[in-house]
């Protein structure tokens, strides 16, 4: 019962995402808009809308989490090599954000590689 409600949060959700952006939301506005939007799609189960999503979103405006998130998702669907270089432009634009060496060293821990996962 419980992800029955889950889910129907999260469908409104995409709903009311995709409505403000048929609003004609752009630029930084735009951009959080359709980041928003691709997590909700990844939470759905919809990995390939989330990056549709998050392609997006960074094309509106470039942010370490937009990376990360994209990343994450191509991760999940096995393009490991796209995401190691999302993780690593996420961490260009922020080398504080320890999830994107999180999941950098888990693409590579995946592939066993344990040296580059310490990176």
């Amino acid at each position: 019962m419980e992800h029955t409600m889950n889910r129907r949060f999260l469908e409104n959700c995409v709903l009311i995402v995709i409505c403000l952006l048929m609003a004609g939301c752009s630029g930084d506005t735009g951009a959080q808009l359709y980041n928003a939007r691709g997590i909700v799609q990844y939470a759905l189960g919809n990995t390939e809308g989330a990056i549709s999503d998050y392609d997006q979103a960074i094309a509106l405006g470039s942010s370490y989490s937009f990376y990360y998130n994209r990343g994450l998702a191509h991760f999940i669907i096995g393009n490991h090599q796209t995401a190691i270089e999302d993780f690593d432009r996420s961490i260009a634009l922020n080398a504080d954000y320890a999830n994107a060496y999180y999941g950098r060293g888990a693409v590579k821990v995946n592939f066993r590689d344990y040296e580059g996962a310490i990176e």
